[in-house]
Formats: structure tokens, C-alpha cells, sequence
């Protein structure tokens, strides 16, 4: 696809112009949606019974002072217990953030954004070490807003929560858990099942149990299947990237863009003839968009010329 908006500035009889490119295929990312989860108790000390799950809105030591069952319904039967957990959306920042693991929550971004035809291919990965997942390189992850603890030999109340759902292989996810030991690999789901249809975006499967929670309960089992995820999701198209201002004073241009991946990488690139390919463009600078989708980039010019372009491109 190409994307271009034309903006022109001028300094003297020099002319500058911008332009928006994308060479990608279209990404989509979540507006909305929920993740269920069904849990098997007794498969780990650390698990064997569900307590308490708490909303958006409640601190670490709030979740510990707190009377069971907590503020929100859930289902527990013969097979276990189920609760839902709302997906916070693309593009909306939680606070506090990030927190500090151990003594308060740290809440998680959804930053997902990806081709409906190949979810897994274009899920940026994240570095899968023994018992954590994003300690050194964090991928695109789908956030969840809440937590909920179990009872265990610990010290009052084991606490999981500020989840995200991570990509580590061509066949494996990571739920990881947020609140006591950041990026800490509660979960595994392996070969899960993914589907695109119209705005929603489902994946679900088994929940298996991983090293971060083997490692703080030897009791547990990794690889033992211990529940189900099931994840559905509303999701939009991404709107291209877009220089939004050009500036030019005596030795720089200076553009302003928005809307790109947060996170994600980007090339500026320019030339003084716009007929060329654009594999025969020169590369002014690159960078990373911010978490808000914004960056800000000063290229130096040459004075005297009469014209320059410049293109945005995120792969």
C-alpha cells in the first residue's frame, strides 16, 4: 500500500515536502474484548484453591487486606474455576505504570498489532529465558486489567495478575504474570487456535503450566495441562503512520510523525527526485515510535538545494 500526504515547507527558494508511505499489509489491533480462564485447582500447591479476583482499580496490599471472594463473579465447579478478564485496548495506558514488582501492581499495555491473515507471523516475539518471558526483548503483547490470588504454603495470599499474553515461537504463547515477579512465565499455550472473522480475532487453548510458576513451587508440574484460555477480541485496522508537521530552518528538517506502532521500528527516507524508486532513496535516519505512536526526527539538509523529499516508512 502506498500512503501519501504531500506537506510542503519552504525556506528561501528551497522546498521540502513529506511523504507518508506504508509498504506493508494492513495491521489490525484490539478495541476491545475479554480473555475466560479455566483453571484446574490442586495441580500445585500455588494453585490449589482459587480466593480472590480483584478489578483494575485495587493495589497490591489492597488485594492482600481483602476478604475473599472478591469483586467480581466467577464460576468454580467439579473442573475448576472460571473468570473473565476484560483485555485492555490498544493504544490506552494503565496507571500506575509500570509499578514495582513485589510491593505494588504493574500493569500491563496492549500493543499487539497484526496482519488477520497470519496473526502468529507478524506477533513481534518476545525473549523466552528459563521461567520469564520479555526480561530483555518484549514483543507485542495482549494485556488483561485485573488479577486474582490463590491460597498456598506462602506467606498470606500468592498473587498472579497484571497478565499478558506473549509470543516466544512459531507455536507457543506465554501468559505472564506481573504482580510479584515481573515478566514471570505462569502459563504456557502451545499450538493454540487462531481465527479472523470480520472485526474479532479469537485464541484459545490449553493452559500448561510453566517454568515461572515451577520455580516458585516446586510442587507444580511443568508442561501439565491445568486449564484453558479462551481470548476474543474486537479489533480495527491500524491507521497508517502520518507526518503530521515539516519544519526547515538553516541546517535541519525536522518531522513530526503519528500513528505508527508503538514500539515498532521506521525508516526516513529521502531524495531530490521523487520519480525514483524507491529502493534508490537514501536512508536519512531510522528510529523506534514511542508508546504513544509519535516520534520526532531533526535530519540535516543541504542549503542551496532546490528540492528534497522525504518518505516514512514502517516495515
Amino acid at each position: 500500500m502506498d500512503f501519501r500526504k504531500p506537506l510542503l515547507a519552504a525556506l528561501g527558494v528551497v522546498a521540502f515536502a513529506a511523504i507518508q508511505f506504508s509498504a506493508s499489509a494492513a495491521l489490525y489491533r484490539i478495541t476491545s474484548g475479554s480473555v475466560s480462564l479455566t483453571i484446574t485447582e490442586g495441580m500445585a500447591n500455588s494453585i490449589s484453591e482459587f480466593d480472590a479476583y480483584f478489578d483494575a482499580t485495587k493495589s497490591r496490599a489492597e488485594t492482600l487486606s481483602d476478604t475473599a471472594p472478591g469483586n467480581a463473579v466467577f464460576v468454580e465447579d467439579g473442573s475448576g474455576v472460571t473468570l473473565t478478564d476484560p483485555i485492555r485496548p490498544y493504544g490506552v495506558v494503565p496507571s500506575p505504570f509500570p509499578g514495582t514488582p513485589g510491593s505494588s501492581r504493574s500493569p500491563q499495555k496492549t500493543t499487539l498489532a497484526f496482519d488477520p491473515a497470519d496473526v502468529m507471523g507478524s506477533w513481534t516475539l518476545s525473549n523466552d529465558s528459563f521461567g520469564f518471558t520479555g526480561n530483555t526483548t518484549k514483543g507485542e503483547q495482549i494485556a488483561l486489567t485485573s488479577m486474582h490470588r490463590y491460597t498456598g504454603p506462602f506467606t498470606g495470599v500468592l498473587i498472579y495478575g497484571d497478565f499478558a499474553i506473549r509470543r516466544t515461537s512459531a507455536t507457543e504463547l506465554k501468559l505472564t504474570s506481573n504482580i510479584d515477579f515481573l515478566n514471570a512465565e505462569f502459563a504456557s499455550i502451545t499450538n493454540p487456535i487462531i481465527s479472523v472473522a470480520d472485526n474479532t480475532l479469537t485464541i484459545s487453548g490449553d493452559l500448561r503450566i510453566d517454568q515461572g510458576l515451577f520455580l516458585l513451587d516446586s510442587t507444580a508440574t511443568p508442561g501439565a495441562v491445568f486449564g484453558s484460555i479462551t481470548v476474543t477480541a474486537t479489533i480495527a485496522p491500524v491507521p497508517p503512520p502520518v507526518i503530521q508537521q515539516l519544519t526547515v530552518d538553516a541546517g535541519n528538517a525536522t518531522l513530526q510523525a503519528t500513528n505508527g506502532v508503538p514500539a515498532s521500528s521506521y525508516t526516513v527516507l529521502s531524495t531530490t527526485n521523487l520519480a525514483l524508486p524507491m529502493t534508490s532513496w537514501d536512508i536519512a535516519t531510522t528510529g523506534t515510535f514511542a508508546d504513544d505512536g509519535m516520534t520526532t526526527n531533526s535530519v540535516p539538509i543541504t542549503v542551496g538545494e532546490s528540492i528534497r523529499f522525504f518518505r516514512l516508512q514502517q516495515p
